[in-house]
C-alpha cells in the first residue's frame, strides 16, 4: 500500500517531493524494501540460483529502482520511462506466485516459510481466485496510477486547432513563418498553410516576416503587452524601446499569445534574468537548430 500511495503521489504531484510528508513516504518505501529483502534473506536462506531468491531479493530490487523517489516525474523524462519498467518485476512476481499456487509442496511442514505454503495450498478454486484477485488489483492501481499519462501527456489537438483557425483568421502574409513548440509547428504546417518552425529564426529567414507563438506568458508579464487587431500586429514592425513597454500582440486564448518575434525578443531582454528564465522552455523555443540537423538543408540543395 506504501508503494501504491507513492506512485500515485509521484505521479500526480510532480513537485509533491519537496514536501516533508512525501520524506514520510519515502522513508516508509524505502525501510519496506530493506525489511522485504533482509526477511527473505534470513527465513529462506536462498542461494542466488534458487528461484524464490528473485522474489524475495531481486524484485523489490527492481521495483524500488523503478520507482525511485530522487526523480520527479515531468514530461517524457528519464523518470517516467523508467517507472514503465515496472512490468518487469510485476511479471516476474505474478509468474513466481502462479508456480507457487499451482504446485503443492509435498513437505511444507518442514519448510521455513511453512505459512506462506499454507496459504499456497487449497482447491484449485481458491487458488484461482486468489491469484485472479491479484491480478485485479495490479490492474486496478496500474490504471489508478498511469492516470497521469491521460492528463498529462495529453495533446490537446481541440486547442491546436482551435489556435490554427485563430491564426488563419488573421490571413497571414504567403511568406510568413510562425516560431511554435514542437507539436504545435507540425499541426499547423500539415493543417494549414502557415509555416511555423520550433527553432529560433535562422539566416534563410532574414527576408520573412516571423512571428513567434508565446505559451504560458504569466500574467504579469501579460498585462505589459497591448492588445491590438490582427491588421495592425502585422503592419507593426517599428523598433521599440527595451524594457517593459506595451508590446502589441493578440491573445490567442488563455495559454497563447500572438506577437511578432522581433518584439518577444525585445520584450525577453527587458525581463530580469530570473524571470527570463521562465520561458526557456520546449513550449518556448529559445535554442538554434543544432548543427546536425543543418545537415538536411545541404541534402536539400543539392
Amino acid at each position: 500500500w506504501q508503494w501504491a500511495w507513492w506512485s500515485y503521489q509521484k505521479l500526480d504531484h510532480p513537485d509533491w517531493f519537496f514536501s516533508g510528508e512525501s520524506l514520510v513516504s519515502i522513508a516508509l518505501c524505502s525501510l519496506a524494501t530493506i525489511v522485504w529483502i533482509r526477511q527473505g534473506w534470513q527465513k529462506l536462506h536462498l542461494s542466488r540460483l534458487h528461484p524464490e531468491y528473485f522474489f524475495w531479493v531481486v524484485i523489490p530490487v527492481l521495483a524500488f529502482l523503478a520507482q525511485f523517489p530522487l526523480l520527479p516525474f515531468q514530461s517524457y523524462d528519464f523518470a517516467y520511462r523508467l517507472y514503465l519498467l515496472l512490468f518487469i518485476p510485476g511479471t516476474l512476481a505474478v509468474i513466481y506466485l502462479w508456480q507457487r499456487f499451482s504446485h503443492r509442496r509435498e513437505h511444507s511442514s518442514e519448510s521455513s516459510d511453512s505459512r506462506l505454503n499454507h496459504i499456497f495450498r487449497g482447491s484449485a478454486a481458491a487458488r484461482l481466485v486468489l491469484v485472479s484477485g491479484i491480478c485485479a488489483l495490479l490492474i486496478i492501481w496500474q490504471v489508478f496510477t498511469l492516470r497521469y499519462v491521460g492528463r498529462k501527456h495529453h495533446v490537446d489537438y481541440a486547442r491546436y486547432d482551435a489556435v490554427k483557425n485563430r491564426l488563419e483568421e488573421l490571413e497571414l502574409p504567403p511568406h510568413a513563418l510562425v516560431i511554435a513548440h514542437q507539436g504545435m509547428d507540425y499541426f499547423l504546417c500539415y493543417h494549414s498553410d502557415v509555416d511555423a518552425f520550433h527553432f529560433l529564426p535562422e539566416a534563410k529567414h532574414a527576408d520573412r516576416p516571423v512571428f513567434r507563438l508565446v505559451y504560458g506568458l504569466r500574467e504579469s508579464h501579460r498585462a505589459s503587452l497591448r492588445p491590438v487587431p490582427g491588421p495592425a500586429l502585422l503592419r507593426s514592425s517599428s523598433p521599440k524601446p527595451p524594457g517593459l513597454v506595451p508590446t502589441p500582440a493578440i491573445n490567442i486564448d488563455d495559454a497563447y499569445v500572438f506577437l511578432r518575434e522581433s518584439d518577444w525578443q525585445q520584450f525577453l531582454r527587458g525581463l530580469p534574468e530570473q524571470d527570463r528564465r521562465i520561458y526557456h522552455t520546449w513550449r518556448n523555443p529559445y535554442e538554434a537548430r543544432p548543427d546536425y540537423m543543418r545537415r538536411n538543408d545541404r541534402f536539400k540543395s543539392d
